[in-house]
């Protein structure tokens, strides 16, 4: 079980998430700061509903939330000592570091760049799902592109107009 806006949030729900990803779907999911969108960052198609939900750019990039720094050697090159400092420092939390992609990291992802933002977050559902799918997600802000970020489950069912799990 976890806790969300002091709510406590069963384990099955989080199953149930983490299924969606695996299953190629999106959820949305609560972060430090805004609700979130996530698609497991491996498939492409997953990816493309990120897109077309917010109706976003494939110009604009799409940051991760990962599990443990481990998990960034699959999706990055050329970590620095600076970069691990921060780590050690800052994560988990709601720090996003920017890192060459390796090439098998989506083009979508880093809008062409050959950059991906990545983090570890802090608050207890985005981890769950992270490590849930045992492979990185989509950290996007849950809204429409142009829109304010949504801050509530509400707002997101509101701005998305969807049947999006919303947890």
């Amino acid at each position: 079980m976890k806790i969300r806006n002091n709510r406590i949030i069963a384990a099955a729900e989080l199953d149930k998430a983490v299924g969606i990803l695996a299953a190629g779907g999106v959820v949305a999911f609560p972060t430090e700061t805004f609700y979130g969108l996530a698609a497991d960052a491996g498939n492409e198609g997953a990816i493309d509903q990120i897109f077309t939900l917010k109706g976003r750019s494939f110009r604009n990039p799409i940051a991760l939330i990962i599990a443990a720094p481990p998990d960034l050697e699959a999706l990055t090159e050329g970590i620095s000592d600076n970069d691990h400092k921060l780590m050690a420092a800052f994560w988990p939390g709601p720090l996003t570091l920017v890192f060459r992609a390796v090439p098998a990291v989506s083009f979508r992802l880093t809008a062409g760049t050959g950059k991906i933002g990545v983090r570890i977050s802090s608050h207890p559902i985005a981890q769950a799902l992270a490590a849930g799918l045992g492979r990185p997600i989509t950290a996007t802000s849950a809204n429409r592109s142009g829109h304010p970020e949504c801050t509530t489950a509400d707002e997101v069912s509101k701005q998305l107009n969807s049947d999006l799990l919303t947890i």
